[in-house]
């Protein structure tokens, strides 16, 4: 199949192009879409207690 030696050689090859694929669909399907977005906001202006 394919010029190869086996079988399982040859469906080795196909799945790893086969996945290549998927993965390019799924960037593509979700190129732009925005995930969580955590906004953590920190006050620099706190005042500083001198109590030691």
């Amino acid at each position: 199949m394919l010029g190869m030696g086996s079988f399982e050689m040859a469906l080795a090859y196909i799945l790893s192009i086969l996945a290549a694929g998927v993965c390019v669909i799924y960037g593509l399907i979700n190129w732009n879409k925005k995930g969580l977005i955590v906004e953590k906001r920190i006050d620099l202006h706190k005042e500083k207690s001198n109590d030691l």
